[in-house]
């Protein structure tokens, strides 16, 4: 089973999709209760456009292995391909146990749960530039149900954002963080709140595609 599953991961950095099914299947076959296995061939069929198997892979391999972050983040993934919003931004939380993608809250301050709260409410940037890019297009839905924000973004996109939201606080992430937080949230996480449906993105006041098209000419003028 494991020579199959070295050779199936071998073949997927290749991007030798169908292949690397095969091989992960017969690693299964060998080894029915081999998690890694299950997840490997989750993520070609989700490579494959079988988003449907892919979910049916990663559901096995958590059930073998609870734990399994990487294959709940990734079907997650499968779940958003789906257009299955709150199951697929459920998943995406999983990416703060995974190391390889280092997102971290900071420590000492509270969790924002999407409740109303008082305060000031933290909201982190993670991930690349166009990651950043990408989720603050759900920051002006945020400001409509809580004004009082403070948005933190890589030193390249202050500018950016500070002309697109005029209204709130933009800082580096590399700048103190405000004494008075009453609450923080990763950017990331913010469409779990106001992206349940496609209806919420079709009544966003700022898609994401429309903000990110923004951002860039800004940049480029």
């Amino acid at each position: 089973a494991e020579a199959h599953y070295a050779q199936a991961q071998a073949l997927l950095g290749l991007s030798r999709f169908e292949s690397a099914e095969l091989a992960y299947s017969r690693a299964i076959q060998l080894n029915e209760n081999y998690a890694e296995a299950f997840m490997g061939r989750g993520l070609v069929r989700a490579r494959l456009h079988q988003l449907a198997l892919a979910v049916v892979d990663y559901d096995r391999a958590i059930a073998l292995k609870p734990d399994y972050d990487e294959a709940a983040f990734n079907r997650g993934h499968a779940h958003l391909e789906h257009r299955d919003f709150v199951l697929g931004w459920q998943g995406y939380e999983h990416r703060f146990k995974m190391p390889s993608i280092g997102t971290k809250y900071l420590p000492d301050i509270p969790v924002w749960d999407g409740e109303a709260i008082n305060g000031l409410l933290l909201v982190n940037g993670e991930q690349g530039l166009g990651d950043q890019v990408l989720f603050g297009s759900v920051l002006p839905d945020l400001i409509q149900s809580h004004p009082d924000i403070c948005v933190r973004v890589e030193p390249r996109l202050v500018s950016l954002f500070q002309s697109a939201l005029p209204s709130s606080k933009v800082i580096s992430l590399k700048d103190p963080v405000p004494k008075d937080v009453a609450a923080q949230i990763a950017l990331g996480s913010l469409p779990q709140f106001f992206r349940k449906t496609e209806t919420d993105f079709l009544k966003a006041k700022r898609p994401i595609l429309s903000f990110s098209t923004r951002a860039t000419s800004t940049h480029g003028r």
